[in-house]
Parts: C-alpha cells; structure tokens; sequence
C-alpha cells in the first residue's frame, strides 16, 4: 500500500487579503509559520520516506518547516491552478472587470478557460501526470506531498470520483492535512481537510 499525505501549505498574506494568487509567489507569513509549526508536531514520529513540494516558495518553506529533516524534491507540475487575469485581485476586484468569465468560470470550470491562464484540462492534465510520475516512482512508500488547494481538491475529486461541479466543495483550509491510501488500482480518502488530528505512536 502506497499512503499520501496531501498537505496545504500555511497561510500568506494573499489568503488573508482574499487574493487570488495561483502562479504567484508570495512567502508565508507569520500566522502561516505558526501554523506549520503546529504542523511539525502533529507530524513528528510519522515516518515519511520522500517528501514533495510544489516549486513556489509559500509550499517549499511549509515543506521545510514541517519535515525539517527531509530532502524536498521540487515539481513544477504541482503548481497551483494558474489565474491568468485574476492573479493578485480579489473577488470584489475581478467582478469590477470580470464579472462574466468569473461567473462561468465558477460555474463550471471545465468549460471556461481564464484568459492568459489555466483551462481546467491543462490543468488536471498536468497535476495527474506529476502525481502518477510520483505514485509509479515510490510504491509501497509513505509520500508527503505539499502543495496548494487546486491540486488537493482535484486528486481529492479523482479519487472520489466527483465531477467538476463538487471541485469547489471541497474545502482545504491553509495547512491542512488530507490522507489517501492507494493500493493497487484501488483508492480509499482516509481524511479530509483535518488540522486537528493529533498523531499517536501507531501513526495514523
């Protein structure tokens, strides 16, 4: 059996701010390293035998944080959904220019492109392939994976087998944990968006 831990990085001042930030690379900020910190020992004990993390640097620093003590392996491909003309605006900011794409966009992403962004294929198509690059590459292995709330929400969609109209439902709070054993072709959720769970001396 192959566990993934998904994990959401910690806060930036984009998320407070309500901003969109996708390709945008902005660091944690204090409450955000506060939160890895709680993360850390909530994770001390568990052994993780590879650690991934999206390239931006608000996903590398929780990965650094949290798993201190291991190598982070950086993957483009994990990247958060890119936001073309939204990055870096909020909703009420987008709505002002917007309000059209944003709307279709929202309700049904599979079928509106965000100009000079992701469309929902390219999208999926390349967190898919880095996320069956890394299932193919360490089976049998406990594999963390930091990352950001698109992709969680779309292997978390993958898995459970949701259409594109759950893809919002499903909430991932900053530095989240997300739990998925794969066993064979097989796939079970074992935790959602939890920040609560304490870790004890079996593991999970």
């Amino acid at each position: 059996m192959t566990k993934l831990i998904l994990i959401r990085h910690g806060q930036t001042d984009f998320n407070i701010q309500g901003k969109y930030c996708g390709y945008s690379d902005p660091p944690l900020n204090e409450e955000g390293m506060q939160q890895v910190e709680k993360l850390k020992t909530r994770l001390e004990g568990l052994e993780v035998d590879v650690l991934f993390s999206s390239d931006l640097q608000r996903a590398i620093e929780t990965a650094q944080i949290a798993l201190p003590n291991k190598l982070i392996k950086q993957v483009e491909k994990l990247r958060e959904y890119n936001f073309g003309v939204f990055e870096g605006l909020t909703y009420e900011e987008i709505m002002e220019d917007h309000a059209d794409i944003y709307t279709a966009w929202i309700g049904d992403p599979s079928k509106k492109a965000i100009p000079q962004g992701d469309c929902f294929k390219s999208f999926s198509n390349r967190i898919r392939e880095g996320l069956d690059s890394i299932l193919l590459k360490n089976r049998g292995k406990t594999v963390a994976l930091v990352t950001h709330s698109g992709p969680i929400r779309l292997i978390l969609s993958d898995v459970l087998k949701y259409g594109t109209d759950k893809f919002w439902k499903i909430n991932q709070d900053n530095a989240a944990l997300n739990i998925i054993n794969y066993n064979g072709s097989f796939a079970e959720v074992e935790m959602i968006n939890n920040k609560d769970f304490e870790l004890y001396d079996e593991g999970f």
